[in-house]
């Protein structure tokens, strides 16, 4: 380990490189970082998961997953990193709605809930000091900026200052994990969380899911999957749903187009909304539709709880369309047969991109039919079952956070070399100096 340190701090370009070469040296030399049973990282850090998101409910269940991850640890077998596991966030109450009650919350004061930088906001008081700090995930469009997080942790280093992306973003960054799908990411997060049972079954007619974001991506992409799904499950289905936010029946609600070309697969076509069914545009049907199949348009079921949404994923057809990170994420770990569309939306085609190469499936690849064509009418399931196994942050990235946790353990030691080398650090010595770290009874130069 200690050749390691000596190497990365004499290649070592800037201050930053500095603090980070102990946990890096950690990662390079030993080869299971926490031992066997994660004997050698402490339970006992004091770890902040911050947690600023920028709209929606994606970025809380990233972090959520990943303070599950430092509390519990990967398998749940060998116990997790630390107990003291802290999210801090100016929303918290988005936290609540999903119903996150086993990790302590700690809410942020003084600026907007939603798109701003930490030094916008307050620390609270009483507030402990961390050892280790992940901003989790950093936002697509914020740089990684040290100064900002230590305007509001003064503890924090680059040392003990870890920034994980969002999926997907630029390689180019310097993140300490690349979160994304592909050889050059650092995988998705999964966490295997169980469905409820509660929407197996909506009535007796089976349905599809199309759970989409509003005024984002292009504007065709609920036609398009509603299009898809009749003419392709007219014969199999002689009554079928489609579950959707309720803006979308009202969206689609006028577009006597649309409804023509649905009457020759289902000549009855029902809208149902939270308050009650409304009629779909009269649209002519097709003279030679010889069946009386119904369409049932379903806005009364979302939005639900993140459970209950598990539940639509899993009990719902074949084909299903999907938007944001870790929607998607939750259909690959919970069910890897489905046939997955995906609502891209401008900020996201990286990753969509990624996945129609990596799944495969080549339609997500381009945004107008990303969420369903009539091309793949006869297209069933992308055929890598590897996909999940693959790209499981998990197992991509578990050798790094050990590093990461060996050596905030071998921090608090005084007496470890992490310890020491990190007091010269504090005393901002120089490159040389950092040469003179010692170990045991004799002052040898352990970097040399």
């Amino acid at each position: 380990m200690e050749r390691k340190l000596k190497e990365l701090v004499d290649s070592a370009k800037s201050r930053i490189d500095l603090y980070k070469a102990p946990r890096k040296a950690i990662e390079l030399a030993v080869k299971n970082p926490c031992g066997v049973r994660q004997s050698e990282c402490s339970r006992n850090l004091n770890v902040a998961i911050v947690a600023a998101p920028c709209h929606g409910f994606g970025d809380i269940i990233f972090a959520t997953k990943f303070a599950r991850y430092i509390k519990y640890g990967f398998s749940g077998k060998l116990g997790g990193y630390s107990k003291k596991v802290t999210i801090v966030t100016p929303s918290p109450d988005m936290f609540t709605k999903l119903g996150v009650k086993d990790v302590k919350i700690v809410p942020l004061k003084g600026g907007s809930q939603q798109c701003r930088r930490l030094k916008s906001y307050n620390r609270p008081k009483n507030l402990k000091k961390f050892d280790l700090i992940f901003v989790a995930p950093l936002m697509a469009d914020f740089k990684i900026d040290y100064t900002d997080v230590k305007a509001l942790f003064k503890e924090s280093t680059p040392f003990n200052t870890i920034f994980l992306s969002e999926y997907q973003a630029r390689r180019s960054i310097d993140y300490d994990f690349a979160t994304g799908s592909g050889p050059n990411h650092d995988g998705l997060l999964f966490d295997g969380l169980k469905s409820s049972a509660k929407l197996k079954t909506l009535g007796r007619e089976p349905y599809a899911l199309a759970y989409i974001a509003k005024d984002v991506g292009i504007p065709y992409c609920l036609s398009n999957f509603v299009k898809m799904i009749v003419a392709k499950y007219h014969k199999k289905y002689h009554n079928l749903q489609i579950v959707m936010p309720e803006w979308g029946i009202t969206e689609l609600s006028d577009n006597a187009a649309l409804f023509k070309f649905v009457k020759k697969y289902y000549p009855n076509v029902n809208l149902k909304m939270k308050s009650g069914t409304i009629k779909a545009p009269s649209g002519a049907a097709a003279t030679s539709t010889k069946n009386n199949n119904t369409l049932t348009l379903r806005g009364d079921i979302l939005p639900v709880s993140r459970p209950d949404m598990l539940s639509l994923i899993k009990y719902s057809i074949e084909d299903i369309l999907i938007t944001g990170d870790q929607s998607i994420t939750d259909v690959i770990d919970c069910c890897q047969q489905k046939n997955i569309w995906y609502q891209t939306v401008p900020w996201k085609s990286n990753f969509a991109k990624s996945l129609a190469a990596e799944l495969p499936q080549k339609y997500l690849g381009r945004a107008s039919t990303s969420c369903g064509t009539l091309k793949a009418i006869k297209w069933n399931r992308w055929k890598s079952a590897t996909f999940k196994s693959r790209n499981d942050f998990r197992k991509k990235s578990k050798k790094r956070l050990d590093a990461i946790f060996r050596a905030a353990t071998e921090a608090k030691n005084k007496n470890s070399i992490v310890g020491k080398y990190l007091d010269l650090m504090d005393q901002r010595v120089g490159k040389k100096s950092l040469g003179a770290v010692t170990r045991g009874r004799a002052r040898c130069t352990l970097l040399s």
